[in-house]
């Protein structure tokens, strides 16, 4: 369905949106849509009571709308409240269990709530027949920190295989020293990822520390 003021969102004129918003609800009082649409635009106008009353009443006008709910939770992890943010997506879990973008939200809420393990089989789902690469760091890098370092390594060269990537190389470079104690293939990482973005001070830090020991 095309509606008259997506571009006004496109274009990021958020107060003309807006007003063509309430225009639209007054004509529709029963479309979810428009306050789904609604309450994104008065987030974005950093209006959070707002939003979440236009995106509570989209709801309440229609109960199985999952990107309602979706939006919803979506705000509530922006404001740190991953607890609420974590039910909602739950909520909707049974209708949209193979959505890569619903698994990787929960999976971060449990990240955030220092439940990490807890977020593997959701972060298992987000990367089934999916090469976002940044699903693939967060969960790459969330393996290491766990100790899956093989893991966590394999998911780290897939992502450097689909592009140049600097934090990933810099904490395959991290896996070398810890898994391997491979100063050389560490080093060939840190490079990697300097070469990639010249300013990533840790890989500056890291590669200057493996020059040292490789001198001794």
């Amino acid at each position: 369905m095309s509606l008259n003021y997506e571009h006004l969102i496109e274009s990021g004129d958020y107060e003309a949106a807006l007003k063509e918003i309430f225009e639209q609800i007054e004509i529709e009082k029963d479309n979810e849509v428009h306050y789904i649409n609604g309450g994104l635009v008065l987030y974005k106008l950093e209006k959070l009571d707002e939003a979440v009353a236009f995106l509570e009443r989209a709801i309440e006008v229609a109960e199985d709308s999952t990107l309602a709910i979706y939006s919803l939770g979506n705000i509530y992890y922006e404001e740190g409240k991953y607890k609420d943010a974590r039910t909602l997506f739950l909520s909707i879990y049974d209708k949209m269990a193979e959505d890569h973008d619903l698994n990787y939200m929960i999976a971060l809420c449990h990240v955030n709530l220092n439940e990490a393990r807890m977020s593997i089989p959701f972060f298992e789902s987000a990367i089934k027949d999916n090469d976002d690469t940044e699903i693939l760091f967060q969960y790459g890098v969330l393996l290491c920190q766990l100790g899956l370092l093989d893991q966590g390594e394999t998911l780290l060269n897939k992502i450097v295989s689909l592009e140049d990537h600097a934090d990933a190389e810099y904490n395959l470079g991290l896996v070398k020293l810890t898994k391997d104690s491979d100063l050389l293939r560490a080093k060939t990482h840190f490079e990697r990822a300097i070469m990639i973005q010249n300013d990533h001070i840790l890989a500056h830090h890291a590669l200057k520390e493996v020059n040292k020991q490789l001198e001794n």
